[in-house]
């Protein structure tokens, strides 16, 4: 980020606001920068832009010709309805130069390997902990006898 970009940010105030989940309508606490309803950031929940879609009947606003100006609609799911909608919630990892997509999968589906990545991950800290410390100990009960003898 430049020095320019950083000074216009820090220059405008820090806004805080509520607003709805979609789904349950839940209140969430969002900030954003100067006025206005657009959010950067939202406590306990996820937000969506979408900048319009070709197949759109609804949403598909032509590409601006102002510079630095964007259109989007936006929205705010909360962590729970993600959580409790995960088979129907996509979590896509792909590479950023091109489009090859190197795993797809439903959010359930993602924190379930996550979960087990991070599991088996304890479980191998776990056990290097353990021979770290035998070695120790081994190590000072050799010190100490043959610091005795």
């Amino acid at each position: 980020m430049s020095n320019d970009q950083h000074e216009w940010n820090a220059e405008l105030p820090v806004v805080e606001n509520e607003i709805e989940c979609l789904l349950c309508k839940k209140k969430l606490k969002t900030e954003c920068y100067g006025e206005g309803n657009c959010w950067s950031m939202v406590w306990g929940g996820l937000i969506f832009r979408a900048a319009g879609n070709f197949g759109s009947t609804l949403y598909d606003p032509l590409p601006s010709r102002m510079m630095g100006s964007e259109e989007f609609l936006q929205f705010v799911l909360c962590d729970e309805c993600v959580k409790t909608r995960g088979d129907f919630v996509e979590h896509r990892e792909f590479m950023t130069l091109g489009t090859r997509t190197l795993r797809s999968e439903t959010y359930n589906e993602y924190t379930k390997r996550n979960r087990c990545e991070s599991a088996e991950r304890n479980l191998r800290e776990k056990k290097l902990r353990e021979h770290q410390t035998k070695i120790r100990r081994e190590a000072e009960l050799k010190d100490r006898t043959e610091f005795n003898d």
